[in-house]
């Protein structure tokens, strides 16, 4: 029993990817397994023609085997999500997230965007089967900086946000069961990351 994150962008330290970095450091604080599915890193012949017994792809769809949740972070412009994300979303067979809980974030693009990952993104989680889509959150792109030393900082609106989602999403799985049930310490306020001298754009 695992979670997944999955991330809609091309570059390793591009937002999306840095919010699911801190995501997995904020689960993994807890104890909570986490494995990543990258697309943007995949093999771009065996994505765009979905090539499901390619290696690395079958890799990928393996990870959401026995996942009892997701969370999928992506660059929201133009009103849409991202190409890369809606490629690898393509390419699972029905049923892929049969049962799952997935929690949609946002990066990027302003605050009327909110609902895009509901209108955009929320069908095609529903056609392979998720058990429930959360509501989507979005983190604009003054709500998280990444400083000199290498520390992911999110708003501390967004991050109270992002932490009680977590919780949500967690709430009365099995994988979770050791944890609290009234209330859970107090996780680190900022979590390190590689060293990057600043933030990158979307």
């Amino acid at each position: 029993m695992h979670l997944v994150t999955l991330a809609g962008c091309t570059e390793p330290d591009a937002r999306p990817q840095q919010v699911l970095d801190w995501l997995t450091d904020w689960l993994g604080h807890y104890g909570l397994p986490v494995r990543a599915i990258r697309p943007g890193l995949l093999p771009a012949e065996d994505l765009l023609h979905a090539r499901h017994e390619a290696p690395a792809i079958r890799a990928a769809i393996q990870a959401l085997a026995g996942a009892q949740a997701l969370l999928i972070a992506t660059p929201v412009r133009l009103g849409a999500y991202s190409g890369v994300l809606k490629t690898f979303l393509d390419l699972l067979p029905a049923g892929a997230l049969a049962g799952m809980r997935v929690l949609p974030l946002a990066c990027g693009g302003e605050v009327s965007r909110q609902l895009t990952l509901h209108y955009a993104l929320k069908p095609v989680l529903d056609a392979l089967g998720a058990g429930s889509v959360l509501s989507s959150l979005q983190i604009g792109p003054r709500q998280a900086r990444m400083r000199d030393d290498g520390l992911l900082v999110l708003d501390p609106g967004v991050e109270t946000r992002i932490e009680a989602a977590l919780l949500r999403l967690l709430a009365g799985l099995p994988l979770a069961s050791s944890l609290p049930t009234d209330a859970l310490p107090p996780p680190p306020r900022a979590l390190r990351r590689a060293a990057s001298a600043g933030l990158p754009a979307d």
